[in-house]
C-alpha cells in the first residue's frame, strides 16, 4: 500500500478556509473580553470573588538530602548516593536548591501548604498533581502512589479548620511509572 505525503501547507489552508468570520481576525478572545466589560460596567452589583490556588508539579523527593551535591551530572541530584558537595560545589540547601537538578524536601511542601492556607486563605485549591520525583526510570507503583498519598495527607493536615474546597487531577507522574 503506498502512502501519499501530505503538504501540511494546503491542509492548514484549507482548514482555515472554513473559519467562521467572526474568527477571522484572530482577535475573538480580545472581542469577548471586551464584550464582557462592557457588560460589566453596565450592570452594578456586586459580583462574588473567590480566591483560588493552583498547585501542580510539587515534585517531593524523599531521598533530598541536605548537603548534597545538587549538580551531579544526571537526571535528579540532591541525594545521598551522588555525596556531599565539595568546595565551590552547588549544594543541596535544607529547603530545596535551584542551582542542579534536584525536586525538593517534604519540609518544603508542607511549609507552602501553612503558608497558603494560613496567609493566602484561598477558597478553593486546584491540584493538578505531578507529586512524586522525578525518579521516573526507578519508580515503583508502590513508590509513586507513596508520594501521592503523601501529598494528599499534607494538604488534608493543612486545610483541616478550614473550608477550603481541593479539587484533584493526577498528572503525568502519577498514574502509573514509566518502566512497568
Amino acid at each position: 500500500m503506498k502512502v501519499e505525503q501530505e503538504d501540511l501547507h494546503k491542509v492548514v489552508d484549507n482548514i482555515l478556509a472554513t473559519k467562521p468570520k467572526s474568527l477571522a481576525n484572530d482577535d475573538f478572545i480580545d472581542n469577548l473580553y471586551e464584550q464582557m466589560a462592557q457588560e460589566m460596567a453596565a450592570d452594578d452589583t456586586e459580583r462574588e470573588i473567590i480566591r483560588a490556588v493552583h498547585i501542580s508539579d510539587v515534585h517531593i523527593d524523599f531521598m533530598y538530602s541536605p548537603g548534597s551535591k545538587a549538580k551531579c551530572g544526571t537526571f535528579l541530584c540532591c541525594r545521598d548516593q551522588w555525596g556531599a558537595a565539595g568546595p565551590g560545589e552547588p549544594a543541596a540547601g535544607e529547603w530545596g536548591s535551584n542551582e542542579g537538578v534536584c525536586d525538593i524536601p517534604q519540609k518544603t511542601f508542607e511549609n507552602l501548604m501553612e503558608f497558603v492556607v494560613k496567609e493566602i486563605a484561598p477558597d478553593a485549591i486546584f491540584w493538578t498533581g505531578d507529586n512524586s520525583s522525578h525518579n521516573i526510570w526507578n519508580n515503583t507503583t508502590e513508590e509513586v502512589t507513596s508520594y501521592t498519598e503523601t501529598v494528599t495527607n499534607i494538604i488534608k493536615d493543612a486545610i483541616k479548620d478550614s473550608d477550603i474546597t481541593v479539587l484533584p487531577i493526577h498528572g503525568n507522574h502519577d498514574t502509573h511509572p514509566v518502566d512497568e
